[in-house]
């Protein structure tokens, strides 16, 4: 059986491991983002995209209506289009809920961990006020945000 001491952690580790975990959770925060802005992206085109192919079609129905196979194209251009822009955003969608759950739980073990860091480790003022801020910008839950 271990005895206590191989319990506890070095002294200023469990702080040094406590920033390797905020730092890696502004990694994946910074990914959260960019599959944020990703979504918003795709979907600005492809609703772009379709409504461009769609207005096509019905000119091309308007003003040439004996070129069924030009609107037919049009029209199924447009479709595909919706498929992959939905498929894209499916996928960006799943990146994006696991980023969040990884920031979510890395933001929780943070908030638990730090007054325990705290006080074995003496924590200046600062360097807890620092901290609490950098925490304080993750989500709190899968939901927020």
């Amino acid at each position: 059986m271990a005895d206590e001491s191989t319990w506890s952690a070095e002294p200023g580790r469990l702080g040094a491991e406590l920033e390797d975990a905020l730092t890696h959770a502004e990694h994946a925060l910074e990914g959260l983002d960019r599959a944020e802005s990703r979504m918003q992206t795709v979907r600005l085109i492809g609703l772009a995209l379709i409504v461009l192919l769609a207005a096509a079609t019905v000119v091309t129905w308007a003003f040439a209506p004996g070129n069924v196979a030009a609107g037919v194209l049009l029209a199924g251009l447009a479709g595909m289009s919706a498929v992959l822009v939905a498929r894209d955003y499916a996928q960006t969608k799943s990146t994006r809920e696991r980023e969040r759950r990884a920031v979510v739980q890395l933001s929780r073990l943070a908030r638990d961990l730090l007054p325990v860091v705290v006080e074995q480790e003496a924590w200046s003022e600062l360097r807890h006020v620092t901290t609490r801020a950098r925490i304080a910008r993750f989500p709190i839950s899968e939901r927020s945000r």
